[in-house]
């Protein structure tokens, strides 16, 4: 069955789709009933182009890109709330000016420090590997998706919003297939 939006599927998906309140909504039911789960620190060969698992970087190698300027705010604030005991790159993003800055294509992105993201503690850090906005969120009895960039803990998912040519909007929800990372997304190891 072809998606929704009419355009031939690289793979076979069953589709859910309802309009409400002048909206379409869309969802990919064979991925979200999926048994699919997250395996980051347990085996997950990253996103590099060779097999990476002992270096428990997932999908954190590249840094996260913000969705828009409040995402981008609120990261910026809790980050703040941060200690070294919770943030083992905490003096670094310091000297590098803080934890978020724009890239040579204007996209504004977490910081870059040993070639993954400045949020990520790394295998053997005091503070234990894995994000330290997720970490500190879970610590502190708060959700992790109220802290991190909101990319971070929406993937595997990919939220799409289409405007069409008559100003009708679609709201898509999906899983991210490697052409939505670009060119380099073909190179993933995973």
């Amino acid at each position: 069955m072809a998606p929704p939006d009419g355009t031939q599927p690289d793979d076979l998906h069953e589709w859910l789709s309802f309009d409400l309140d002048g909206e379409t909504y869309q969802f990919d039911i064979t991925f979200l009933t999926s048994p699919w789960t997250c395996i980051f620190g347990r085996g997950c060969q990253g996103v590099l182009t060779g097999p990476a698992s002992e270096l428990e970087q997932g999908c954190c190698s590249y840094g996260a890109h913000f969705t828009d300027k409040a995402d981008r705010k609120r990261v910026a604030r809790l980050a703040a709330t941060l200690d070294s005991h919770d943030w083992q790159f905490k003096d670094e993003s310091e000297a590098l000016g803080g934890p978020i800055h724009r890239n040579e294509d204007g996209e504004w992105v977490t910081q870059l420090h040993d070639d993954a993201c400045i949020f990520l503690n790394r295998p053997g850090s005091p503070q234990g590997p894995g994000c330290a906005l997720h970490r500190a969120a879970v610590a502190r009895g708060e959700r992790f998706m109220d802290w991190k960039p909101d990319v971070c803990w929406q993937l595997p998912l990919r939220l799409e919003h289409r405007t069409d040519e008559n100003d009708h909007a679609t709201n898509v929800l999906r899983e991210w297939k490697r052409r939505d990372w670009g060119v380099g997304g073909a190179e993933f190891h995973w």
